[in-house]
């Protein structure tokens, strides 16, 4: 077995040179591309074996080592069989995993059928007999496009920021830095330079970068007098899913000048971004994440008016529709996928002694301790990931970023997922534990007016908010389901709680899965205490 020599392996993950796979069937095709792409710069990965076992090989290395451009011969498994395209399997498998890296077929064997295969996989044909220089031209312009380094673009982050910080915050591997470039250059050509700003000018005690460890959210700017432009860098898995949904569910349906336009995505191996407009307002800069809203707004009311404004634009497009009946947990479940955060709970639980004496909210969710409500059967289009970071407001009006989760779901869902953000994060950490779990009782009678003469300014203003999200919510069903909205904010509550903090991040979150754990406690004994035979329906499968 030949010896692999160190370019034969991978790059150094903190080199931002462009990167070359090789996947060719001869041993002597893929030393002089080897040879001559390094001599240009590149950094070559060289995919060995033959057949399936060089497919395998070249999909091993192409995860592991991200390449900016792919070199693919057409025949992997025999030169001499004139019907073996085993190639274009390797170059469907590779767009799939990345939309903007360079591929290029390198043979001497075309036809239509090949030609057609190779433009519906945006490649491009190189023939084998051609100069070798035609190659390197080829391989330059595709890596000129997919890498920031190859060409001259600077990407300016705000000096406070630490990529390497921001990039493990979210994907919790060794994923290279300067994958945020690449991304950026790619959604940004021919630009130069971009400016990337925080997504407030001003610092707030609440101006972290990433948002729940999931995506960061950032204002770029593509040349000093243009229009800021919001980006969302996440997974290329969710950049995807959330491409798909707003096709499916958002563009060209909103009514009114005031909304959100996806206008492109770009996934490069596990990154992906996406590029918002937020239609009807000229300038980014005024407006404010509703998380920074709500803590400089202390009057309930105004606080309410963008949440109104969202409402009454969704309620006019998305009228709730009764469905099959199913378990409002069964939904939540899917919605959320919140098996996993369960068996997290289950393996790591919250501590807590003020939840000691209250109902263990797990039991809740499981068949057998007790029956699953069926709920009112409601559903709507639903934004899906409905908390405070992903909502922009000019003080009047909403805009939304993020649909990765956007379809149909249960009628109250957006406005569980809020109040639970709301007391679980956006209640200033000052509020001891007692009193939260004093407002956590007075909140979990959903069908009872809520009632706050707290002179704790910060608890008045959360139960005022939360009093009027209610009502909100309640005006887009024909009548009031407190039991379904009582079935949501448990779920919710016990997907906080779940949630996985990467370890350099786990004391920012852990006051936040602490309440969680502990409003689903209060709730899940509420309904231990009341809920009745007539309330709910035994799960049937």
């Amino acid at each position: 077995m030949q010896r692999a020599s160190k370019s034969d392996e991978e790059p150094s993950p903190k080199s931002s040179r462009a990167r070359v796979l090789v996947v060719d069937n001869r041993e002597q095709v893929r030393r002089d591309l080897q040879r001559g792409l390094e001599a240009e710069g590149y950094e070559v990965i060289v995919a060995h074996g033959i057949g399936e076992a060089l497919r395998k090989d070249a999909v091993r290395l192409a995860k592991k080592t991200r390449p900016h451009v792919a070199i693919v011969d057409l025949r992997l498994d025999d030169d001499h069989d004139t019907s073996d395209t085993s190639g274009l399997k390797l170059l469907e498998e590779l767009r799939k995993r990345s939309k903007a890296v360079g591929l290029i077929v390198y043979s001497a064997y075309l036809n239509p059928t090949v030609d057609r295969a190779i433009n519906e996989y945006g490649a491009k044909w190189v023939d084998k007999g051609d100069a070798p220089s035609d190659l390197k031209v080829e391989v330059g312009k595709l890596a000129t496009q997919a890498c920031a380094a190859r060409r001259p673009f600077k990407v300016s982050w705000p000096k406070q920021w630490d990529k390497e910080h921001t990039v493990r915050k979210l994907f919790r591997d060794n994923t290279p830095a300067s994958l945020l470039d690449d991304v950026i250059a790619q959604l940004f050509q021919p630009r130069r330079r971009v400016w990337v700003h925080q997504i407030e000018d001003q610092e707030t005690p609440s101006a972290a970068p990433v948002s729940r460890g999931r995506s960061l959210v950032i204002r770029v700017q593509p040349n000093p007098n243009a229009t800021h432009k919001v980006v969302k860098v996440s997974s290329a898995e969710r950049v995807r899913r959330e491409a798909s949904n707003y096709q499916r569910y958002i563009r060209d349906r909103m009514p009114g000048q005031f909304h959100t336009r996806l206008e492109d995505t770009c996934t490069f191996w596990d990154v992906g971004a996406s590029v918002y407009t937020f239609l009807g307002d000229d300038e980014l800069a005024r407006l404010h994440t509703f998380r920074n809203f709500y803590a400089a707004e202390e009057d309930a009311a105004r606080l309410l008016a963008p949440i109104g404004f969202c409402q009454r634009l969704w309620g006019r497009i998305y009228p709730p529709r009764r469905d099959a009946a199913l378990p409002i947990y069964r939904q939540y479940e899917k919605l959320l996928d919140l098996r996993n955060n369960l068996e997290r709970l289950r393996a790591h639980p919250v501590e807590t002694p003020l939840a000691a004496g209250l109902s263990n909210p797990l039991q809740c969710c499981y068949a057998g301790h007790a029956p699953l409500p069926v709920g009112c059967g409601l559903r709507q289009v639903i934004h899906g990931d409905f908390h405070a970071d992903n909502l922009f407001t000019d003080g009047e009006r909403l805009w939304l970023v993020d649909f990765e989760r956007t379809g149909y779901g249960p009628v109250y869902a957006d406005f569980c997922e809020l109040e639970i953000d709301v007391v679980t994060r956006l209640l200033p950490s000052t509020v001891p534990g007692e009193r939260f779990l004093q407002m956590a009782q007075q909140l979990v009678r959903v069908d009872e007016p809520i009632k706050s003469s707290d002179d704790d300014p910060a608890v008045h203003k959360a139960m005022a908010f939360i009093h009027g999200l209610r009502k909100l919510a309640f005006q887009t069903t024909d009548k009031p389901y407190p039991h379904d909205y009582q079935w949501g904010l448990l779920c919710d509550a016990l997907f906080v709680a779940g949630m996985r903090p990467p370890a350099h991040a786990a004391s920012e979150q852990a006051m936040q899965r602490e309440r969680a754990w502990l409003y689903a406690s209060v709730i899940c004994t509420n309904l231990d205490q009341t809920q009745s035979p007539e309330a709910v329906a035994h799960e049937t499968t």
